[in-house]
């Protein structure tokens, strides 16, 4: 039986960085250079500064990127999650 890799989080928890920004975690947080969706995004999507928490949480990026039903496609799955929380199953 071949084994493939599952995006599991390793975090369950969001991070608020130095510059007032909401994170969906420390990883996106610390390498959004590596995610083509993320290079997409006006630069203060997700800052605490221009919008609330909730606009935030309600953005496409938490709704519909990083989150589990987006991590069960290989196409679509961002980068970091891919390669910070892939687990071969």
């Amino acid at each position: 039986m071949k084994k493939k890799d599952k995006i599991v989080c390793r975090t369950r928890t969001t991070i608020v960085s130095f510059d007032n920004k909401l994170w969906p975690c420390c990883w996106v947080c610390t390498n959004p250079e590596e995610s083509d969706y993320l290079k997409t995004l006006d630069e203060n999507w997700n800052s605490l500064d221009h919008h609330s928490a909730t606009d935030i949480f309600n953005h496409a990026a938490f709704k519909e990127h990083f989150n589990k039903p987006h991590w069960a496609s290989k196409r679509h799955a961002d980068p970091i999650c891919k390669s910070t929380c892939s687990k071969s199953v």
